[in-house]
């Protein structure tokens, strides 16, 4: 990712919102794509990974540094009976719940199942995290996201990773945390299914407050992982974006850097499940969506159209006068 600085002067006017030219391809997705004809600087807005029980390219694991070695697809095999079976306990245990003890309920379900590990999570079922009964974090988002989705109408589900506590020049640890966003209707939860903690809030429009919780998730850094696909795709200079906060890793012999949320806003973005980050784009360029996602594509060695991906909700490119 560039780490080239481009102009410190943001646009002030109204921004205008780029509209893509779309077309369908020949797997039936969607794909847009948006050209950038003028250099200047450009919001965009991202989401967080959205937990979806079609998917099936799904990667699975929240350490990047695993990234490229995971070669095939997690199955969600969300109609195994070792996950119908689990499935069905937490519709029973949160029958006529509010929505506190509907995570609490998570909690307890998810814990009775999977005892927190932190070794490797590159299984191939969901069903064999549960006949292996230990998991690291994102194995136990992800179980609770798909029970979620499963058990509570109309709910959604998303990862978050970061890291535990803020970061500030260089990593805390050498490996990533995730997390989870559950919205239910205008209830948002963050839940760390490892440590089990939790934050409750309630959005009112373009406000919020917080209903109860035993953690304060403002604490955590935030990756935005998503920005990376954007860079590359438009060779966009983003060290002076004051929504992005740039990281060395651990290793002092590695050059390379970590794109997280600015701590001034890493809070809003988990509530409200978006990411807005201004960039320059220094000359013509064209950026491409699929399906409303941009992606980033896991593994080395296999087909790329079937490896896994991650896809991060995109929610639009507007350039700022």
């Amino acid at each position: 990712m560039s780490n080239e600085s481009g102009p410190q002067t943001h646009g002030t006017s109204d921004p205008v919102l780029l509209s893509p030219e779309s077309h369908v391809n020949e797997s039936g997705e969607k794909i847009d794509t948006y050209s950038i004809t003028d250099p200047g600087w450009y919001g965009v807005e991202t989401g967080f990974p959205e937990i979806d029980p079609t998917e099936k390219r799904w990667f699975h694991g929240g350490n990047a540094d695993i990234q490229s070695s995971i070669e095939t697809p997690l199955v969600l095999d969300i109609d195994s009976p070792e996950f119908t079976n689990i499935a069905e306990a937490y519709r029973e245990e949160i029958e006529g719940a509010d929505i506190v003890h509907s995570i609490w309920g998570l909690f307890d379900v998810v814990d009775e199942v999977i005892e927190s590990d932190m070794s490797d999570e590159n299984s191939r079922y969901v069903s064999d995290i549960l006949k292996r009964g230990r998991g690291a974090c994102a194995s136990k988002a992800l179980v609770a996201g798909l029970l979620v989705k499963e058990a509570i109408e109309g709910a959604s589900a998303s990862y978050i990773v970061g890291q535990v506590g803020p970061v500030r020049d260089k990593l805390s640890y050498p490996f990533s945390h995730v997390w989870l966003r559950v919205q239910m209707g205008n209830f948002v939860a963050l839940c760390d299914l490892m440590y089990k903690k939790y934050q409750l809030i309630q959005l009112d429009g373009d406000d919020a407050r917080e209903i109860e919780g035993n953690y304060d998730f403002s604490q955590n850094a935030i990756e935005n992982r998503a920005i990376a696909n954007v860079v590359n795709q438009t060779g966009a200079y983003i060290t002076e974006s004051p929504q992005l906060k740039l990281v060395s890793e651990l290793d002092d012999a590695d050059t390379s850097k970590r794109v997280f949320v600015n701590p001034d806003v890493a809070f809003g973005s988990q509530v409200f499940g978006k990411n807005f980050a201004d960039i320059y784009i220094p000359k013509p360029a064209k950026l491409e969506t699929i399906d409303n996602n941009v992606t980033a594509i896991t593994g080395r060695r296999s087909d790329e159209k079937t490896r896994p991906i991650i896809k991060y909700p995109f929610y639009g490119i507007q350039r700022r006068l």
